[in-house]
């Protein structure tokens, strides 16, 4: 049913059982039904009901705008049910006398029987599961959810930060590609972007390049997000030693929680590691910043000495112990 509606073109996510069963990547159940929400854009809704329609299924309990069931005669049945977008990423389903909301963030990716499958999150079907006196496969559903939401990705943003060769930009990816939907947010490809007049920290005059960096912190927020708003993990990395660097990415997030990791190996360390870059060798240049670091934002966020740790034992940590680097709420 998937495979014909995806050949239609209807963007469509599994919700209920089964979408409950995606999030945990297996069936732990037997499902009388598949519920599945259908954008309506471009007529989506008529496509889907034909591409079903197509297949043997028959047009049954009609309660739209609600609902449409359609079934077999085997008895399978589908529960569709129609939703509009918003342009920022949020959608919702006119019921009876009242509106659903689907926030931009509960659109997620689950599997069903190993295959990776759009479905709804875990926020979204515990609301779904409210309202009415639970019956037995709920309750189920419910302990289920509970179970995934133990493992789901953290919420808020991250925010690595360090000394030139203090690993940020490589740990932030590989710390961004542990979450099921992370992404990485490197400020340099930001700043990158500027292809005339841009200015690096420390080139030409410094009200400038000053300028240019509380710019691409902005940037970095609103990066953020964007992504976080759609139900992604944002990892921001940039050099965030001063206190009022840190207070303007703050400011600037409409995020929560912000988590600020401070990458803080030997300073020979890490300038032993910018050396040793292809690309760039600031390590020198910046190698101060170590003692502003530690200085102004001392006993803030989460600091991990890093020199006898590799990249990955790096992310280990962090995961850990990320609880202990909110530094906004």
């Amino acid at each position: 049913m998937l495979d014909a509606l995806e050949r239609a073109d209807v963007r469509a996510w599994v919700e209920g059982g089964w979408g409950i069963d995606a999030l945990a990547a297996r069936e732990t159940r037997d499902h009388d039904d598949l519920d599945l929400v259908v954008d309506i854009t471009d007529d989506g809704f008529e496509r889907a009901v034909k591409a079903l329609t197509a297949h043997g299924y028959e047009r049954g309990l009609d309660d739209l705008p609600v609902r449409l069931v359609v079934g077999t005669a085997a008895g399978r049945t589908v529960d569709l049910h129609p939703i509009r977008f918003e342009t920022d990423g949020a959608a919702y389903q006119w019921g009876h006398g009242r509106e659903y909301q689907y926030p931009a963030d509960c659109f997620t990716v689950g599997r069903i029987d190993g295959r990776e499958v759009a479905c709804l999150g875990v926020s979204i079907q515990r609301e779904f599961h409210s309202g009415y006196v639970p019956r037995p496969v709920d309750h189920h559903d419910l302990a289920l959810l509970d179970d995934v939401e133990l493992t789901a990705d953290p919420s808020g943003v991250i925010v690595v930060s360090g000394i030139p060769g203090a690993g940020k930009t490589t740990v932030a990816g590989l710390l961004a590609q542990r979450f099921a939907a992370g992404v990485h947010v490197e400020a340099d490809r930001l700043q990158m972007m500027v292809v005339a007049g841009g200015r690096w920290a420390g080139d030409g005059p410094m009200a400038e390049w000053n300028r240019q960096l509380q710019i691409r912190t902005r940037a970095s927020a609103a990066a953020a997000d964007v992504w976080r708003a759609a139900g992604f993990v944002p990892v921001i990395d940039d050099i965030y030693v001063s206190r009022g660097r840190i207070d303007l990415l703050i400011d600037r997030l409409a995020a929560r929680p912000v988590h600020l990791v401070v990458l803080a190996p030997d300073p020979r360390t890490a300038f032993a590691r910018d050396a040793e870059r292809p690309d760039k060798t600031v390590g020198e240049q910046w190698l101060q910043l170590d003692g502003v670091q530690r200085n102004e934002l001392a006993g803030v966020g989460l600091w991990i000495d890093s020199t006898d740790l590799t990249a990955s034992e790096t992310v280990d940590r962090i995961l850990e112990q990320l609880n202990d680097a909110v530094i906004a709420e």
